[in-house]
């Protein structure tokens, strides 16, 4: 969304700005959320396939 600051009033600017704040207080607590699901993924992704480490299992090695 494009907005020209020279165009708002001195309150509309302040609000417009504290909007946008909030907005991206929102978007950066999802992103680390979604970051740390990711690490548990990964973590338990890794942990699950240790399991199938074995020269007989080896061509069937899931990731």
């Amino acid at each position: 969304m494009a907005v020209n600051l020279t165009d708002l009033s001195p309150a509309s600017e302040t609000e417009f700005l504290t909007s946008s704040i909030g907005q991206l207080k929102v978007v950066q607590t999802k992103f680390v959320e979604a970051k740390d699901s990711l690490s548990v993924l990964n973590q338990t992704t890794k942990e699950k396939s240790c399991l199938f480490h074995s020269p007989v299992l080896y061509p069937l090695h899931l990731p």
